[in-house]
């Protein structure tokens, strides 16, 4: 099962993406978010900034829910909703690897 064994992957993204948040923030940028994962859907819907969608999707995404994310953020772009979207991530290199 799905253990939920990425706790430093998923403090870097919430940490990246409350720095820019407080960017955005103070530059008068309304933030809105979409989350992906049920650690980052928990944190932020205990936070202010407003959480339009969150996407529970484990550890092997599939093409389907790929889809699903990339036309929520493509259909709110489009329509004139968003003005931007920014994604927040991490790249992650194997201890073999480095």
């Amino acid at each position: 099962g799905d253990r939920g064994l990425c706790g430093g992957y998923n403090s870097y993204c919430i940490k990246k993406a409350e720095a820019r948040i407080a960017e955005l923030k103070a530059q008068g940028i309304e933030v809105e978010l979409v989350c992906i994962g049920k650690k980052a859907t928990q944190y932020f819907s205990k936070r202010e900034t407003p959480v339009i969608k969150a996407l529970p999707i484990g550890q092997a995404p599939t093409a389907e829910e790929a889809n699903e994310i990339s036309e929520t953020l493509l259909a709110s772009f489009l329509s004139g909703e968003t003005d931007s979207v920014e994604l927040i991530y991490t790249q992650f290199v194997s201890l073999i690897a480095s």
